[in-house]
């Protein structure tokens, strides 16, 4: 099995966030948080987002103001898998 690098994984977490915020750059985005799961199965790839951007097709309305999101990417083929709001520490 072939493992994308940091930066492969970084690149499809913001390009995946791009799309779905509908940006047409990543600028506004700022890379928080990277790291593989413990079987290196995974990137969890951790963006922060302006919380004035709201999703181009929106799944549920929130009304707070969370800032950061974890992208899950599959280590081998570099397709996000899952995207998930990051909980404070």
């Amino acid at each position: 099995m072939r493992m994308i690098g940091i930066k492969e994984a970084v690149q499809a977490a913001l390009g995946f966030a791009q799309e779905l915020y509908g940006l047409q750059d990543a600028e506004r985005l700022t890379l928080e948080e990277v790291e593989p799961t413990d079987d290196e199965r995974f990137w969890m790839v951790t963006l922060g987002i302006p919380a004035a951007l709201q999703p181009v097709e929106l799944i549920a309305r929130r009304t707070d103001h969370e800032r950061y999101k974890v992208f899950k990417v599959d280590a081998e083929t570099g397709q996000v898998l899952s995207m998930k709001m990051r909980q404070a520490a």
